[in-house]
């Protein structure tokens, strides 16, 4: 007797790696990200780099420009100002006789300049504006007991009115460290900065050193 034909048998599927095997492939998505972020790292490693060799990180010293001592520094429209000469002292002389001379903590840098003013109106002279640098500090006039140091002056200019284009020939009192040598007097390009320290105002400089 002829056996009848049992049920057909299906195909096998194709063969796979068993589940704990099979490696999951991350999104799209997560690899532009990781490459994104690899190349912004890339990217700020070399600025900062390239920053450190450039020395971008300080802000530059010399924002206007520099002349050399007795030169005559010209700010169009604002101030014209020369150094004539730096005395040191340890104490300011009495303007009239009978006043006490004025003591430094550390001692009196005495700077005769020449200032014309350039504006359009009445400016007044100060040694809060005309500021002193050396290579790590800013030395400014007017403060403390050095408030009304340039009064005991002869030759005090600090404090003196000029009105357009006039001219004065004076003396900046400063009271700075004994061991300090500042190197430049700043100028700044407006008359009406109190602190001419703010990296946003423009700084033109007079060497104070032959």
């Amino acid at each position: 007797m002829r056996g009848q034909p049992g049920p057909e048998r299906p195909e096998p599927p194709p063969w796979q790696p068993p589940p704990e095997t099979r490696r999951r492939r991350p999104p799209m998505a997560l690899w532009i990200g990781l490459a994104a972020g690899l190349l912004a790292v890339q990217i700020t490693a070399g600025t900062l780099a390239y920053r450190a060799v450039r020395g971008d990180d300080e802000e530059p010293r010399q924002q206007g420009i520099t002349v050399a001592y007795g030169e005559r520094l010209e700010v169009p429209g604002v101030v014209a100002v020369r150094v004539l000469a730096i005395e040191r002292m340890k104490r300011l002389p009495p303007r009239h006789k009978g006043a006490r001379p004025v003591s430094a903590y550390g001692v009196w840098l005495v700077i005769k300049v020449v200032v014309t003013n350039r504006t359009r109106s009445d400016q007044t002279v100060s040694a809060r504006v005309l500021e002193l640098e050396d290579d790590r500090l800013i030395y400014t006039g007017g403060g403390g007991t050095a408030s009304s140091q340039e009064l005991f002056l002869r030759s005090a200019l600090h404090g003196r009115t000029l009105r357009p284009g006039e001219t004065a020939t004076g003396a900046l009192a400063y009271d700075v460290p004994r061991r300090a040598k500042p190197k430049w007097l700043r100028v700044p390009h407006s008359w009406a900065v109190l602190d001419v320290d703010d990296p946003k105002v423009e700084v033109s400089y007079v060497e104070l050193e032959p």
